[in-house]
């Protein structure tokens, strides 16, 4: 039985990838602005991340600097629809 499942599992994994690939796609071509914001808003939280991980920077900005670069991305996604 855990040979046989094993043995699915690499099928299993290009299936269900396949299928998520395929409602990512679908998604897009619905409302492509979803997944601009999507992609802004991970730009956004890497920003935040790298800043608050570098600690001279975030030594120099602290919070306030993180809050920034969250509104600077919210007002983009504003500005741009």
């Amino acid at each position: 039985m855990f040979l046989q499942r094993l043995k699915e599992f690499p099928i299993k994994l290009k299936d269900g990838v396949t299928k998520r690939i395929k409602h990512v796609q679908k998604f897009g071509k619905d409302d492509p602005r979803r997944i601009i914001h999507s992609i802004k808003v991970g730009l956004s939280l890497t920003l935040v991340s790298m800043l608050y991980y570098v600690r001279p920077l975030y030594n120099s900005f602290g919070v306030s600097g993180m809050w920034a670069i969250l509104t600077v991305m919210s007002g983009l996604r504003v500005h741009c629809w």
